[in-house]
């Protein structure tokens, strides 16, 4: 599979709401962080999420309110020794 990006996704998309493995990403737009966070923990699945901002307090905040095994932020990678695992289906 090439690299993918769909742009403009809705939750109501099957690309929305199910896992892909693979390079292949889905773009929302969302216009609040409460949104954000709405979308982001509507689904079944929580593998992984990945937050990006240069506001500390708000990056933590966030990791902490998102329901996943594992939050990356600014591209920075867990720890080795962290567990791994996700949430939901």
């Amino acid at each position: 599979v090439r690299p993918t990006v769909f742009g403009n996704c809705t939750p109501d998309m099957a690309i929305f709401q199910q896992e892909i493995f693979g390079p292949v990403t889905c773009l929302t737009p969302f216009d609040t962080e409460d949104e954000a966070l709405t979308l982001a923990n509507g689904t079944p699945y929580g593998l992984t999420n990945y937050v990006y901002t240069r506001n500390g307090p708000r990056r933590r905040r966030l990791a902490r309110a998102l329901r996943s095994g594992m939050v990356e932020m600014n591209d920075e990678a867990g720890d080795d020794g962290a567990p791994f695992g996700g949430m939901g289906a």
